[in-house]
């Protein structure tokens, strides 16, 4: 068929979570380290933030709370056979659920984006181009605008820009992805 030919395989739902997993949870570790926690520990409470119990190994905790929603802000996952979109969907769901779980009143991921836009805002006034520039604070402003956006928006919408990626050998692939 056309698929095998091409190399093109459905991935399973078990399996893309599996990846989803225990790619954030090397990730996670590499960012923490060792200083405040053994392996073994620190494995464990990984896995317990990433599952869909509600409770959060991390609630008292706030420096490595804090420390665990700046590396999610700073993540960049790359996914170099995207295909439909599973893994990088999958990626997406696991994130931002991490932060709900981990930042409940979404203060911490607040912050953190309200500094960046400000930087992205400093940023922008050096545009020489007028309109350029105006285009770049209307999306900014409106990006973080509850008014306008679910706070889910602004998360959803930082994460997708700034750390998933895809590529693919068929172009098809990379649109299909996006959709």
């Amino acid at each position: 068929t056309a698929r095998k030919q091409t190399g093109s395989f459905y991935t399973p739902r078990e399996i893309v979570n599996y990846m989803v997993d225990e790619s954030l949870i090397a990730y996670l570790k590499n960012v923490i380290g060792e200083n405040k926690f053994d392996e073994k520990e620190l494995d464990q409470k990984l896995h317990q933030v990433l599952s869909y119990n509600p409770e959060n190994p991390f609630a008292e905790d706030p420096k490595t709370t804090r420390t665990l929603i700046l590396a999610l802000g700073e993540a960049k996952i790359l996914d170099p056979a995207v295909g439909s979109g599973a893994f990088p969907m999958g990626m997406l769901q696991k994130m931002v659920h991490l932060l709900k779980k981990l930042d409940p009143e979404n203060q911490i991921w607040k912050e953190v984006q309200l500094e960046k836009a400000m930087a992205e805002t400093q940023e922008a006034f050096g545009i020489e181009d007028k309109e350029e520039r105006e285009q770049k604070l209307i999306e900014i402003n409106n990006a973080f605008d509850n008014r306008v956006n679910d706070p889910d928006f602004a998360r959803k919408l930082y994460l997708i820009e700034n750390c998933i990626y895809g590529v693919d050998i068929q172009p098809i692939a990379t649109q299909i992805s996006k959709l």
